[in-house]
């Protein structure tokens, strides 16, 4: 018995040296904890494209968007398309930017 428990103590304190099966058992353990288990189980979210910031008014992370000139309209309308699960009418859209310029997001706002 007192052999389990120097074992499992040594897992527990890391007390292994590097390259021992020990040691590598150890990080594979780790590494399949990390890749193999389910995002849920954490209530972790990616986070959301789309805010919805009050009635009408969305808050939509630039890096969704990906158009070139006159499609921008296109690429917002078919983003709140997909959000809402109806057609959306934009009124117009502002870029948000931060202090050093760079486009964050855009504020859209839309005809319910």
């Amino acid at each position: 018995m007192g052999r389990i428990w120097r074992e499992i103590s040594g897992f527990v304190w890391w007390t292994y040296e590097r390259g021992s099966l020990r040691y590598d058992i150890m990080v594979a353990l780790i590494l399949a904890f990390i890749f193999f288990t389910p995002r849920e189980i954490f209530r972790d979210k990616p986070p959301a494209a789309v805010e919805v910031m009050e009635q009408g008014l969305y808050r939509i992370d630039a890096g969704v968007l990906e158009p070139s000139g006159d499609e921008l309209d296109a690429a917002i309308a078919r983003v709140l398309r997909t959000h809402e699960g109806h057609e959306v009418h934009i009124q117009r859209h502002e870029p948000v930017r931060d202090a050093a310029g760079t486009l964050l997001a855009y504020k859209v706002w839309v005809d319910k």
